[in-house]
């Protein structure tokens, strides 16, 4: 009976709010978090805002996206908007800027996100960089298919053939 007592003022006080507004959830996300991710969140942040005042589907993703703001870590975020891509107006170089400052975190980005920007760079043209990208993933440890695609598109456009046979057996392997 006392147990009970003592818990009566608990389960009659009013629920509490407990969502904060975007805005303010947004803000407090980016003060808690490490340098490299405020600046992650500073980029995506006017990358979206000038997605979101387009029209059609690349707005549409923008606001999507920032729906998820506070249920994704930088990371993933960024990992999102290189998938999204010229959709949201990110393309290769801004994608290369966005991944130098979510790699200057401590988490890896995951390898969707290099596929995706491989996928931008291949459509510029930028095989040597593409390449260079690859490096780069398997230094994260993050080689998928996708991003093993892409590398033997950019070296059979540079020409390397034997680079191509070498990522074809890795890509069966």
């Amino acid at each position: 009976m006392l147990l009970l007592a003592a818990l009566m003022p608990g389960l009659m006080s009013p629920p509490l709010r407990l969502r904060a507004t975007p805005a303010r959830a947004r803000l407090l996300v980016m003060s808690q978090a490490p340098a490299a991710s405020k600046e992650a969140y500073a980029m995506l942040d006017t990358l979206l805002k000038q997605a979101e005042q387009g029209v059609g589907r690349g707005s549409a993703q923008a606001r999507a996206l920032r729906k998820r703001w506070l249920d994704l870590t930088a990371a993933e975020l960024v990992e999102s908007a290189l998938i999204l891509g010229v959709s949201i107006g990110v393309d290769f170089d801004r994608g290369l800027e966005l991944l130098e400052v979510a790699e200057g975190e401590t988490t890896a980005v995951p390898a969707r996100g290099y596929s995706a920007l491989m996928r931008l760079g291949v459509a510029a043209e930028r095989h040597q960089e593409v390449l260079g990208l690859m490096a780069r993933a398997r230094v994260q440890d993050s080689t998928a298919s996708g991003v093993v695609l892409s590398a033997m598109q950019s070296a059979g456009a540079l020409g390397d053939w034997g680079a191509v046979a070498r990522l074809s057996e890795e890509y069966e392997g």
